[in-house]
C-alpha cells in the first residue's frame, strides 16, 4: 500500500458522501435520534469543512443518496 500522500492525490481519490440528506439525518428526519447524534456531534460541520478543503484541493466532491421506485423492486 503506498503512502496517503500517493493514494490520495488529485487524480486517484474524491470524497464520497452518503446519508447526509434532510430526510435522514436533518430537520425531516424519520429517526430522530440519529439526528440529534449526527447534530450534537457537530458531523454536518465537520464535513462542510471536509468538503470545502476538498474542493479548493481539486479532488471531486460526490453526493450520494438513495433513490427508490415507487414499486421498491430492487431495494433491500
Amino acid at each position: 500500500m503506498g503512502r496517503l500522500s500517493e493514494i490520495a492525490s488529485v487524480g486517484k481519490a474524491a470524497v464520497l458522501t452518503m446519508e447526509m440528506q434532510r430526510g435522514v439525518v436533518g430537520d425531516l428526519a424519520v429517526i430522530r435520534a440519529l439526528a440529534d447524534v449526527v447534530s450534537s456531534e457537530g458531523i454536518p460541520k465537520r464535513l462542510g469543512a471536509l468538503v470545502a478543503g476538498a474542493r479548493s484541493a481539486g479532488v471531486p466532491v460526490v453526493h450520494c443518496r438513495a433513490a427508490f421506485r415507487r414499486d421498491r423492486k430492487g431495494s433491500f
